[in-house]
């Protein structure tokens, strides 16, 4: 039977493994996690929740890496392998992420429908055509510029630092702006507080703050 990775400790967390009904192969500094997995086994959105519903658990425990769902060994023996093989970079992770978790923000177009509505004209001629293609690229250019401009407020107005955030602009048409942020669990109640400030000034956006989760953006694991 395959190992389905599901996280990384230290090697004194390993004990928690027996509490998830988990697997433990343990290195010198760091433990890998993992469940029984059948490698033809199809995997779906079941499948992925319950990865997130298991790597949390470990993760409300004890400090972890999340494993990206699908990370799948032939046994004990090669999981190990690639355990002492990354073993110093783990465990160096383990160290800078410690209990620091994970929040998604996401700042929504509140009508994320206007640029399609200008744009979705028939088109008689090909002037026409050309004329429609300028608008959209001007207008998809202003929301993107918007985009970064929220961007900038967002990182004034929750003072994290630089290197604890990703983010990207226009993921989705409807979406402006999708961040991660690395913080402390005792940080989290006053950036909320402070987004919750910020979206009422916004009013082109709604801003939604989600987590916390276990540093997935900003941990690898495998």
């Amino acid at each position: 039977m395959s190992l389905l990775l599901r996280a990384i400790v230290a090697a004194e967390d390993a004990g928690v493994a027996a509490d998830l009904g988990l697997r433990s192969v343990s290195g010198t500094r760091t433990a890998a996690l993992a469940a029984a997995w059948d490698a033809g086994r199809a995997a779906g959105e079941a499948e992925l929740l319950d990865h997130h519903r298991v790597v949390q658990a470990v993760f409300e425990r004890v400090p972890c890496l999340p494993a990206r769902f699908g990370s799948v060994f032939a046994d004990e023996e090669a999981l190990h392998a690639r355990l002492a093989l990354r073993e110093a970079d783990l465990a160096a992770q383990l160290i800078r992420l410690g209990h620091r978790c994970e929040l998604a923000i996401t700042c929504a177009w509140r009508e994320p429908d206007v640029l399609a509505r200008a744009t979705s004209v028939p088109t008689p001629s090909g002037r026409a055509y050309l004329e429609r293609g300028l608008t959209q690229m001007r207008g998809e250019r202003a929301r993107e510029r918007r985009a970064e401009a929220i961007v900038a407020r967002l990182l004034s107005e929750l003072a994290i630092e630089p290197d604890s955030i990703r983010h990207r602009i226009c993921p989705r048409p409807a979406v402006a702006v999708s961040m991660s942020a690395l913080v402390r669990r005792d940080e989290i109640d006053g950036l909320r507080s402070r987004l919750e400030r910020l979206g009422a000034q916004l009013g082109d956006v709604t801003t939604v703050m989600q987590g916390p989760w276990a540093p997935y953006t900003f941990a690898v694991s495998e």
